[in-house]
């Protein structure tokens, strides 16, 4: 399915303030690889011991700062990991957070220690990541000497947060992945009686004290790594399944979301430019669902996807004035000036906090790490919408925020709620390619691409490359791909956002089919730019699965009709295949008439939701499988005796071609 950058919200906090992975925000990428691939060891006394602990102890001060002292202790058990391990770092907001290293060293098997001096110690500029820029951004990079297989990595840091996102409130998820080889860790939490916390675990593994030392209470919380348990290809979200502690000074997510939107609603004022664009926007549009489609499309294609961050602005928006003047922003920016349009010709709407990606549930403590993103919910017509999503239609989201739990915020109040599930006739693809097989073996056609849903969204977006590219590189590049070799060009609509898109484009295939008509032949698509039916909606197969996965919904289809020359007329048919499951139906239909072949393969999955049991792996792999199988059914035709002449002394064989199906499975 298609797939997009995400942008805004804690998405673009940065590492330190909020971490999403206590471990991830202490190790590099490549540490991270490195650690996940280490096995565990034995002790003497013959328990596993994992390479990677962390130590936390979080304070909480009576001026509203909080102090984060970490130790992470990483064991080098390959050659993999000398170099990932050996420099790790950390982000951190200046101005708004102070990062100090207390201690860096290489611990040696027999104790001795390896400071690391000052010079191993940088701090620089945190690097932009595609269109988002974060001035405040820095990074303290520790490169550790003395290496080698067999020491520990130990470092240990305090950050200090004089200030916070929401003023007042703290949030925090620690995760515990049991992909890396873990030992023992805690996080330790002091915090003045009055205050409030909310603390909730997910998963096994967990050891929790809880006391008072005079005006302060001390949590403990122990996690005990049990086995380490392979990360599966599609999986929902760590976040959803690993062993995780959330920490949370909100009550619920009802008090996160009108924390956001009281930073949030002065950003929506509706000024006098912003209410002569709407007027200007929806003048001669009559009715109100109309109107804000208009303004909706009107923001998808003229502000562009650009994230400037400075302090608040991680998590609160930039005024809609300032981003109509800019004509860029991220995603709260680009839904902070739809709603102020809006509002502008008196139609109401609601902010909506959500993750872009593959979590589908919500921790149990509220923390912001649970939402990356912001769309826009109009109540009027019960419709989600996200005006990040450049190509799409009205209504029509990214494929990674559909089923998602949401918290929708306004002048109401905060209220959770979720995105609607897909529904497969929302979202198709159609493939209708017609070729024309001449006598010497000459292949010529053309393909018209008609899509709905996420899947015109993803057309558009492709249509937008091979325009780039140029139609007549994009077209040898696709069929090349497609393993049809050959020449042609795409015809390139105007890229609107209609509720349909259709691409078309001509081509002929280098490689004749050898004449006369022997043996068998691949059958031509055409050069379709979605994937043939039930490829991708399911994702990648996972033998022995257990972890749940995403999955979506939606309609493939493939309509292919080939023209034989007249002294090669197909003679046998095809027998038509139909594949019937709960989640999913497949139905392959073959129909010659004259030398007309017409087939149609259909795949519908309609999962009611986009997460998908592990239990259904092994049926899927191998219906999925049987339908590879059917899309690479081939055309055969077969030599035939001519009849004789009367009294002929000889009988002459010649090529008259029939058609049949292969793999057998297909008759």
């Amino acid at each position: 399915m298609p797939k997009r950058p995400y942008g805004g919200l804690a998405g673009r906090i940065a590492v330190a303030l909020i971490a999403v992975l206590a471990y991830a925000a202490s190790l590099s990428p490549a540490a991270l690889s490195a650690a996940q691939a280490q096995p565990e060891t034995q002790t003497q006394s013959g328990t596993t011991q994992g390479s990677i602990s962390t130590n936390t102890v979080t304070t909480f001060r009576a001026d509203q700062t909080v102090e984060d002292v970490e130790t992470l202790r990483i064991r080098i058990l390959n050659e993999g990991s000398l170099s990932s391990a050996g420099q790790q770092r950390l982000s951190f907001i200046d101005g708004v957070q102070k990062l100090q290293i207390l201690e860096a060293y290489t611990e040696k098997p027999d104790g001795r220690r390896a400071s690391v001096p000052d010079s191993g110690i940088i701090t620089r500029d945190a690097d932009a990541s595609g269109n988002v820029y974060t001035r405040d951004q820095k990074q303290i990079v520790v490169i550790f000497p003395d290496l080698a297989i067999g020491d520990t990595v130990v470092l240990t840091w305090r950050l200090t947060r004089s200030g916070d996102m929401f003023p007042g409130h703290y949030t925090r998820a620690h995760i515990f992945p049991r992909q890396m080889s873990l030992g023992t860790s805690q996080v330790q939490i002091m915090a003045p009686k009055e205050l409030y916390l909310n603390l909730s675990k997910q998963g096994p593994g967990f050891e929790t004290d809880d006391k008072e030392v005079d005006d302060t209470r001390v949590y403990t919380v122990t996690h005990h790594p049990g086995s380490k348990v392979a990360d599966e290809a599609g999986a929902v979200s760590a976040r959803d399944r690993e062993p995780m502690l959330f920490v949370s000074t909100f009550r619920d997510y009802e008090a996160l979301g009108n924390a956001y939107w009281k930073e949030a609603a002065p950003k929506a004022e509706v000024t006098p430019p912003l209410q002569a664009l709407a007027q200007q926007i929806v003048q001669n549009v009559e009715g109100k669902r109309e109107q804000a489609e208009a303004i909706s499309i009107w923001v998808k294609r003229n502000i562009r996807y650009v994230a400037v961050y400075l302090g608040p602005g991680r998590v609160v928006p930039n005024p809609a004035e300032d981003v109509l003047q800019n004509r860029y922003g991220d995603c709260k920016d680009h839904v902070t000036l739809m709603m102020a349009l809006l509002s502008a010709v008196g139609i109401e709407s609601e902010q909506v906090l959500i993750q872009a990606g593959n979590a589908y549930a919500l921790p149990g403590a509220p923390v912001i790490a649970a939402f990356n993103h912001v769309i826009i919910y109009l109540p009027q017509f019960s419709l989600y919408d996200d005006p990040t999503v450049r190509f799409s239609a009205f209504g029509v989201l990214d494929a990674a925020t559909y089923d998602k739990p949401v918290v929708r915020v306004s002048e109401r109040g905060a209220v959770r709620g979720r995105t609607p599930a897909m529904n497969p006739d929302d979202h198709v693809a159609i493939n209708r390619t017609k070729l024309s097989i001449a006598a010497d073996g000459t292949v010529t056609g053309e393909t018209r691409q008609i899509s709905k849903g996420v899947f015109a969204t993803n057309a558009r977006n492709t249509a937008l490359r091979l325009q780039q590219l140029g139609t007549e590189t994009a077209a040898e590049k696709q069929l090349a791909s497609l393993g049809t070799a050959g020449k042609g060009h795409f015809e390139i609509p105007v890229l609107n956002n209609a509720a349909e898109f259709t691409l078309a484009g001509v081509f002929r295939l280098n490689q004749r089919m050898k004449t006369p008509f022997s043996g068998s032949y691949p059958i031509p698509v055409g050069m379709p730019i979605h994937v043939r039916p039930g490829q991708a909606i399911f994702g990648r197969r996972q033998e022995g699965r257990t972890m749940p996965f995403a999955c979506f919904a939606g309609r493939q289809v493939e309509e292919v009709e080939l023209s034989f020359a007249d002294d090669t007329p197909p003679r046998k048919p095809f027998t038509d295949r139909r594949l019937e499951r709960e989640l999913y139906t497949y139905t392959s239909e073959y129909k010659l008439e004259g030398r007309i072949l017409r087939l149609r393969r259909e795949f519908v999955s309609r999962v009611p939701s986009q997460v998908c049991d592990a239990a259904i792996e092994e049926q899927l792999a191998k219906d999925l499988e049987t339908i590879g199988d059917s899309l690479k059914t081939r055309m055969t035709f077969e030599k035939t005796a001519k009849p004789a002449a009367p009294n002929a002394a000889l009988q002459k064989e010649e090529s008259v071609p029939s058609v049949s199906s292969v793999p057998p499975s297909e008759h």
